[in-house]
């Protein structure tokens, strides 16, 4: 997920990227996952990423 988050900024050339979770449509302990997931592995690596850029 990282890498594609990576790919798609440098592609498009954004400086901004928001992530939409459906919220209503899955069961809300596994939308709280999904966002746990997102926050605590994903950012991370994109954070690292575009630190010096």
């Amino acid at each position: 997920v990282a890498n594609k988050i990576i790919e798609t900024v440098e592609a498009l050339g954004i400086t901004r990227f928001m992530l939409h979770t459906p919220v209503g449509s899955i069961p809300h302990e596994r939308t709280i996952n999904t966002i746990k997931l997102l926050a605590e592995r994903v950012k991370p690596i994109v954070d690292k990423y575009f630190e010096n850029k």
